[in-house]
């Protein structure tokens, strides 16, 4: 193979000396795939290494395909928007300083990752303004917070967003999609006086579960919506799902 060798300073190590013309080798694989060449790839022997157990689908997928299904035969629809979201927007939205920012991000447009999925669905309902009323949208992803007990120091959460956009939507119509999410999942909820960045002061409440805050809902503040420049009532809720997926995962065990 054109290499030269010598021994390390250990008896199990080889120094390898690579000629200049090898522009291939790049790394210490390489060397390996070249004695595994020499030595003739038909010559190495197959280890059984079998896997007795098969893949299946997670609990989590399970509770969010039944949570698609719900919403879908209300005859709302499904959105996909991008986890990267612009970092000025957010400030303006939500007062505090544990957005992830992203460092020598490619775009200005996307220098962060969403703190929430609720920005993500104005923006849908924004973008769709030409479209007819009403836009009711939902959203099943993942949104980031800072969190120096993580090893990465961002915590990652799955969450689902619900927007009702058209004339008669408000605090009830929100709620009532709520219960129906709450009854068709066998649990319950409680809701809480609420102090929130996006939904109206007096219109808005925490939702409380299993004695924890998962999120709120409420109508949407007029200021917001003028931000982005959407016409319509708008009115809506959004949770994390992880203590969600706990507790169904609990009762079903039990079950």
């Amino acid at each position: 193979m054109g290499f030269d060798s010598s021994k390390g300073k250990k008896e199990d190590k080889l120094i390898v000396l690579v000629p200049n013309y090898r522009a291939d080798i790049l790394h210490q694989i390489d060397l390996v795939e070249d004695i595994a060449i020499g030595y003739g790839y038909n010559n190495i022997k197959e280890i059984d290494k079998r896997v007795y157990n098969t893949g299946k689908e997670s609990y989590s997928e399970k509770v969010k395909r039944k949570m698609r299904d719900i919403f879908s035969g209300h005859g709302l629809i499904e959105t996909y928007n991008l986890s990267l979201y612009n970092l000025k927007e957010q400030e303006k939205i939500y007062s505090n300083n544990k957005i992830v920012k992203i460092t020598n991000s490619v775009s200005l447009e996307y220098n962060s990752m969403r703190f929430g999925i609720t920005p993500s669905l104005l923006k849908t309902l924004k973008n769709n303004k030409q479209y007819e009323y009403p836009q009711n949208i939902f959203e099943i992803g993942k949104i980031f917070l800072l969190n120096e007990k993580e090893e990465t120091n961002v915590e990652e959460n799955n969450a689902l967003g619900v927007l009702f956009c058209s004339e008669d939507s408000g605090f009830t119509k929100a709620k009532q999609h709520l219960d129906s999410l709450f009854e068709g999942l066998n649990l319950k909820y409680n809701l809480e006086k609420n102090e929130s960045n996006i939904f109206l002061k007096g219109r808005s409440a925490k939702i409380i579960f299993e004695k924890e805050i998962i999120g709120e809902i409420g109508e949407v503040d007029p200021k917001i919506l003028e931000e982005f420049q959407i016409e319509m009532p708008t009115s809506g809720f959004e949770i994390k799902l992880e203590k969600v997926f706990e507790v169904l995962k609990k009762l079903n065990e039990v079950i």
